[in-house]
């Protein structure tokens, strides 16, 4: 079983090599090497990554209605706010690369 530090050497190694090739093959070329992540490892990810984008969206958005009270420009708080939001919901919409072509 290799460590994470010889894969991390072996994809640099890899990534030059692979640079010309179709995406799709540029894909399954990382993936035969470092492998696709099991579902307890995704399941964490996604367990993290949601609720924390949702409590900056939370956040944001207390911002906003902070400094518009207090009369201020509240310009870069819904500058994050909309950046969270369309990270947050980018998560849950399919990627155009897994959609056929014609569709």
């Amino acid at each position: 079983m290799t460590t994470t530090s010889e894969q991390a050497a072996a994809l640099s190694q890899m990534a030059p090599a692979v640079k010309e090739l179709h995406p799709d093959a540029q894909v399954k070329a990382v993936e035969g090497l470092i492998g696709k992540p099991d579902s307890a490892t995704t399941n964490l990810l996604w367990t993290i990554l949601v609720p924390g984008l949702v409590v900056l969206v939370g956040v944001s958005i207390v911002a906003v209605v902070v400094l518009l009270l207090d009369g201020k420009s509240a310009d870069q708080a819904v500058t994050a706010f909309s950046a969270l939001l369309a990270g947050l919901l980018g998560l849950f919409t399919p990627s155009p690369a897994s959609q056929k072509e014609g569709q």
